[in-house]
C-alpha cells in the first residue's frame, strides 16, 4: 500500500491503492507514520517526496473507514492514528516534498500545508470537500491554508468544498510550481536531488528553523480540528451530507477520476 524507494538520498513514498485512488486505510496511515519515523531517523534519508500511484495523489479518506467507523480498526484510526499521522509529518526533521500526480481530496488537499514543498502536474486538482460532508478542516488546514494562501482565498477554498486547478492552486501560493504531468517525477526528483546534496546537518537545522516557529501553532490547529472532527462526525449534518454527497457530488469526482 505505500512503496518506498530510495535513491541518492531521496526517499520517494508512492501512496499505492490505485483501485481505490489512493484513499488512506488505517494499514496505509500506519505504513506512513513508521516509513516516516524511519526516515527520520535514517541519515541515509534526507529529503522526502510523498505522491500517488497513477492516477490520483489521494482520494482522502477511505469511504468504507467512514461507513464502518465504529469497527475496532477504523476507530483506532479516527480517533488516534490520523493525528499520530499529523504529528509525524509536524515533527519530521528533514524536507518533505510533495509530487501532487492527480487529483488531490480531503487529506489529499490538505496535507500540502505542511510539506515544504509543493510540485502539482498540470493534470492535477484539489477539493476540500469538508463542509459539504458536515464535518470540518484537517491536517492543521485551518492554520496553513490561510498562511499560504491568503486568508479569502482559504477561506473560500475550505467554505466552498469546490475544486482549485493546478494553475489556480499555484496562483494562491499552494504550490510552488506546475510541470507537465509526464515530466513531473523527474523534475521533483531533480529538486530533490538538489536539496540532497547539501549537509544533512544544515537541512536539519533548517528545517527546525523553518518549523519551531509554527510547531506550536501546528499543535493547536490540529487540537481544534480534532475536536471538532469527532463532534461532528457523529452529528446529523455529517449523514445528511454523506447521502447528499453520494446524490449529488459524485459525478463531479467521477469526472475528475476518483
Amino acid at each position: 500500500m505505500l512503496d518506498a524507494h530510495n535513491e541518492d538520498g531521496v526517499l520517494i513514498l508512492t501512496l499505492n491503492r490505485p483501485e481505490l485512488k489512493n484513499a488512506l486505510s488505517p494499514s496505509l496511515v500506519q505504513s506512513i507514520i513508521t516509513a516516516l519515523t524511519n526516515a527520520g531517523n535514517d541519515n541515509a534519508t534526507r529529503v522526502v517526496i510523498l505522491t500517488g500511484a497513477p492516477p490520483a495523489f489521494c482520494s482522502g479518506m477511505d469511504v468504507n473507514v467512514f461507513k464502518n467507523r465504529h469497527e475496532p480498526a477504523n476507530s483506532d484510526l479516527l480517533n488516534n492514528k490520523i493525528r499520530e499521522m499529523f504529528d509525524a509529518i509536524i515533527d519530521f526533521p528533514k524536507p518533505i516534498i510533495a509530487a501532487v500526480n492527480g487529483a488531490g481530496v480531503g487529506f489529499g488537499a490538505t496535507i500540502l500545508g505542511l510539506c515544504d514543498i509543493v510540485i502539482l502536474a498540470q493534470s492535477a486538482k484539489l477539493v476540500a470537500p469538508f463542509a459539504s460532508l458536515g464535518l470540518g478542516p484537517e491536517a492543521c488546514s485551518s492554520y496553513t491554508f490561510p498562511r499560504t494562501m491568503g486568508w479569502q482565498a482559504a477561506g473560500w477554498f475550505l467554505y466552498s468544498s469546490q475544486w482549485m486547478d493546478a494553475a489556480e492552486c499555484k496562483a494562491a501560493g499552494l504550490a510552488l510550481d506546475v510541470v507537465p504531468d509526464d515530466q513531473l517525477m523527474a523534475q521533483v526528483l531533480q529538486r530533490a536531488k538538489t536539496i540532497a546534496g547539501n549537509s544533512i546537518v544544515s537541512l536539519m537545522a533548517t528545517k527546525e528553523a523553518l518549523m519551531s516557529p509554527r510547531r506550536e501553532h501546528l499543535r493547536e490547529a490540529c487540537r481544534i480540528e480534532w475536536e471538532q472532527f469527532r463532534d461532528l462526525l457523529e452529528g446529523p449534518a455529517f449523514e445528511e451530507g454523506m447521502r447528499a454527497f453520494f446524490e449529488k457530488r459524485a459525478p463531479d469526482y467521477r469526472e475528475a477520476g476518483l
